[in-house]
């Protein structure tokens, strides 16, 4: 059984990309669901560049502390 708050970055990088409004059928255009590689290539065209999208990934499995904000 998973744990609610799952560490996999792909289910990271799936929940960044629903919180911004994008949908599977934006990411199909970028491969199989099931790939991060997918979500990665979704998330850098269409949000940020792939060390801005750690940083991202890192603040949001992070409970939220000011000292965390960019």
């Amino acid at each position: 059984m998973t744990e609610p708050n799952s560490r996999r970055r792909i289910d990271q990088l799936r929940a960044l990309a629903f919180s911004y409004g994008l949908t599977n059928e934006d990411a199909q255009h970028f491969g199989k669901l099931s790939k991060t590689s997918t979500w990665e290539a979704l998330l850098e065209l269409y949000l940020v560049d792939g060390e801005t999208l750690d940083t991202m990934l890192d603040l949001q499995s992070d409970p939220v502390d000011p000292k965390n904000l960019p």
